[in-house]
């Protein structure tokens, strides 16, 4: 299983365009063969592979063409081989009936893939408020680690905390507080760039992972976002802030180790926020190791609180 998701994400990542142009090499190429052969060997597996490829990366509507032009290319390879059949409808029948085995391969295939998305959805997002789950946190902020390490890159991380969530849950009840939780996800993703990652921790903890920015804009958007939650937390009539502490990590030489060490950082952070003025944003800007060693935090934080996956 882990080979084909791998295979997977790299055809993933290769230009739709390349991979059409395989798909009709490679059915060029098994017709050319099927031809060269004649009727002695069968390559009926191989034609179904470009009916295959072209369900799974382009849908139902692709797989259908395919099928069609697969069923054409086998038929072409069967009558003109010279092979006499005792009835001329036979080729046809024949034509009709791989066109419909392709036919349902495609929609199998297409259906499949949707299958597939959705579990990987499943797999990869928390389950009340749609954003990303820890353990899929870790996956993308480890790649997003090891490209700013490889390529001397910025990135921002903000941990955030909501403050009186408790005295929701209390008050009006846990479908109030998922409620909540739900209009913060959504405030926060839908404000934010398609790189950034946001991910529920759990509980009321939220990360958000700023790649690419540095200096005071990662403050700037931490800002903004808490803006718009605490505007529009009256509609809600929820006593709720929010504390959050960001840290910009400008250097190669200031990046953390993993993402663990990451965490841990800007929690801390935050929760020098939730220890003394709460509903505020701390950020902290480091270059290298002197500037990490002097963050004066409130409390020296909670240890090794950050979730793990």
């Amino acid at each position: 299983m882990r080979l084909f998701h791998s295979i997977n994400r790299f055809l993933d990542h290769l230009p739709r365009g390349f991979i059409v142009a395989i798909a009709f090499l490679f059915l060029f190429i098994v017709g050319v063969i099927d031809y060269v052969t004649g009727v002695e060997i069968s390559l009926s597996i191989f034609y179904v592979i470009p009916v295959m490829l072209m369900a799974w990366y382009f849908g139902r509507v692709a797989g259908l063409v395919m099928s069609f032009i697969a069923a054409s290319a086998w038929y072409l390879a069967d009558t003109t081989v010279g092979y006499v059949y005792s009835n001329s409808v036979i080729p046809v029948w024949n034509a009709f009936v791989r066109l419909g085995f392709f036919v349902l391969l495609g929609l199998f295939t297409s259906t499949l893939k949707r299958v597939f998305e959705h579990q990987e959805d499943l797999a990869s997002t928390d389950s009340l408020t749609g954003v990303v789950n820890t353990r899929y946190f870790y996956e993308l902020a480890g790649r997003e680690l090891e490209r700013a390490k490889r390529y001397e890159r910025p990135f921002s991380v903000a941990y955030i905390d909501l403050d009186n969530f408790k005295e929701v849950n209390d008050v009006y009840g846990h479908g109030a507080g998922d409620q909540l939780l739900c209009f913060v996800a959504a405030a926060i993703r839908d404000n934010i760039r398609k790189s950034d990652i946001i991910a529920r921790l759990g509980g009321d903890e939220f990360v958000l992972m700023l790649p690419e920015i540095k200096d005071g804009d990662a403050g700037h958007v931490l800002e903004k976002l808490r803006s718009l939650i605490i505007e529009g937390m009256p509609d809600y009539r929820f006593p709720v802030t929010l504390s959050v502490g960001v840290i910009t990590y400008i250097s190669q030489i200031s990046q953390p180790d993993s993402v663990e060490d990451m965490i841990r950082e800007a929690d801390n952070l935050m929760y020098s926020v939730k220890n003394s003025t709460k509903n505020a944003i701390k950020h902290v800007i480091i270059e290298n190791e002197m500037d990490r060693s002097r963050m004066v935090l409130d409390r020296p934080g909670r240890g090794n609180h950050a979730a793990k996956p």
